[in-house]
């Protein structure tokens, strides 16, 4: 896919919005395929995986949900020279965090299905990290011997964001597919709380891009009773030589429920970093 006919129109505006556009259109109106499948182009995880062309012009892309016209939407962000406001750098994150070994305190049965796999995939990794009681000292739950049982799944929501500080638009992601890694209620300082839980594996990639986990806690917002805090946490499994590393980063929001969100607002407060040894390894 060709985004130079958007970039063009952008020139060097900036902070700049352009679209929402459906895709399809998009694709017909700049005749090129309009038989290209939308995620490939338009679904932007990490900064690694952004066009080339958008990158060097300080643009991100951002999935809009369903459109009026044909396809799903889009939007092009503009802001010059922080591009990665709008991502969680790995480096800047975790780069001083030295990671504790890691002991599951679990009988050898609860966790034996897990070695059953000669690879385990993002989700069992991340049910490991459940299961193990990893997940409920990182976060510093109360009951830290209960692992608490996540919930995950795709919804198709419709809410709105601003995509940066520095721009007043507000934007509508209207009934486009959430997929949530993982949330769950636990108590924490006495209170309960909700956990949204963006995961990712493996080293491809160093980054994250941040509308992956607001637009999850977005999803979920609206069914949350208000006395119930929503905190979400980013957590990046990277194999080591030693063994597998599990980090964690929480990060700070303003309640979804009382305030429209900037992608570039929402930062890591705490990070965790944990190893479990090569001969407990799951890789």
């Amino acid at each position: 896919m060709k985004f130079e006919p958007a970039i063009r129109e952008i020139g060097d505006r900036s902070p700049y919005i352009w679209g929402p556009t459906p895709f399809k259109d998009y694709l017909a109106e700049t005749g090129q395929d309009t038989s290209r499948k939308t995620p490939e182009f338009i679904s932007v995880d990490h900064l690694e995986k952004l066009n080339s062309s958008l990158k060097n012009k300080d643009i991100m892309v951002l999935r809009m949900g369903q459109s009026e016209g044909t396809g799903t939407q889009f939007v092009l962000i503009r802001i010059e020279n922080q591009i990665n406001d709008l991502f969680f750098l790995d480096d800047e994150i975790f780069g001083l965090d030295e990671p504790s070994p890691f002991i599951p305190n679990k009988k050898i049965s609860e966790l034996f299905p897990f070695y059953l796999f000669e690879k385990l995939s993002e989700t069992n990794l991340v049910n490991f990290a459940f299961a193990s009681g990893l997940l409920s000292r990182a976060l510093s739950l109360d009951n830290v011997d209960q692992s608490p049982i996540p919930a995950t799944g795709s919804i198709n929501p419709t809410f709105e964001f601003c995509p940066h500080s520095k721009i007043q638009n507000v934007l509508k992601h209207k009934r486009g597919q959430v997929q949530v890694d993982g949330v769950f209620l636990a108590e924490r300082n006495g209170s309960q709380a909700l956990f949204v839980l963006e995961a990712k594996v493996g080293s491809s990639s160093k980054t994250l891009a941040k509308h992956k986990l607001l637009y999850s806690v977005l999803a979920l917002s609206d069914s949350v009773p208000p006395g119930i805090p929503i905190c979400p946490v980013y957590l990046r499994v990277n194999k080591a030589s030693d063994g597998l590393i599990f980090r964690f980063a929480e990060i700070d929001i303003a309640d979804p429920r009382e305030e429209t969100i900037s992608l570039d607002a929402i930062k890591p407060i705490s990070t965790q970093s944990h190893k479990l040894p090569n001969r407990l390894s799951l890789f």
